[in-house]
């Protein structure tokens, strides 16, 4: 069997002049990060237009590397149907979130979950301007993810270090999500069928159910520091060198995330 190890972490450098105009010093600062949950389906022909909006976030100046995105194939436009429409990208999890969440059309998107339960949900024209409102924000606390993946048994072992930089007051909850990118699989688009489509981000499995696990219970002083593992297994058909790891945390009360990251196995 072979192990591999990848290590992620979500401090960034900002820099800082000296009040005499010496030279510049360097600080870590952890910065919020953003989770676009996108809701989709394979014969939603729209959903492309959702899809192409979040590579044009993650490519904007600044944006690299803080935001996050999962793909939710669910609802009447994720139902396989016949050839060459029967791939079936739906989980357990996904529709968990849509019973839960209740969208009302595809596509659409949850940014950070802000705004439930009133209007968790924006259109894929808005998600740049949501996403933007957390880019300048100082996250919290940290979510640095590590994982091992054993090739024996397909299994990967996450763990989650997080350190709390302001008191954080409340229930939070923890989840670890396994997603997969490049899969070449039919597409309805605004154009028509394309048989070729490459979807990536796509939800496969959680680790500890997409509800999670308590994280935080009650509350969390400044300088505390937290630690999470879990495991997932990639089934024999997911292909593990384009699979990565997701994890976040959320308030119970109100859902919103408060920091998340993510992790590519290879």
């Amino acid at each position: 069997m072979i192990f591999f190890t990848a290590i992620s972490c979500d401090y960034v450098s900002e820099p800082f002049q000296d009040n005499g105009g010496g030279p510049i010093d360097t600080n870590d600062v952890v910065m919020r990060n953003i989770l676009i949950e996108d809701y989709t389906g394979q014969r939603c022909n729209n959903c492309p237009k959702a899809t192409d909006a979040i590579k044009v976030i993650k490519g904007l100046n600044g944006y690299e590397g803080r935001v996050v995105s999962i793909a939710i194939h669910t609802g009447f436009f994720s139902v396989p149907g016949a050839s060459p429409f029967d791939a079936d990208f739906r989980t357990t999890e996904g529709n968990t979130l849509e019973s839960f969440f209740n969208p009302s059309g595809y596509p659409t998107g949850m940014v950070n979950r802000i705004d439930y339960p009133t209007d968790p949900f924006k259109s894929y024209t808005s998600w740049a301007d949501e996403t933007s409102a957390f880019i300048d924000i100082e996250a919290d606390l940290s979510v640095d993810i590590s994982a091992n993946f054993d090739s024996g048994n397909r299994q990967v072992s996450i763990s989650v270090d997080s350190e709390v930089f302001n008191e954080i007051v409340g229930d939070f909850n923890i989840v670890l999500l396994l997603a997969e990118d490049s899969i070449v699989s039919p597409q309805v688009t605004p154009t028509g069928n394309v048989l070729d489509y490459v979807h990536n981000y796509v939800l496969r499995k959680s680790s500890n159910s997409i509800w999670g696990e308590s994280y935080i219970n009650g509350s969390a002083a400044e300088g505390t520091k937290l630690n999470y593992t879990g495991t997932i297994t990639i089934k024999n058909e997911w292909r593990e060198d384009h699979c990565r790891i997701i994890a976040f945390v959320y308030s119970t009360s109100n859902q919103e995330i408060i920091q998340v990251n993510e992790i590519k196995l290879f």
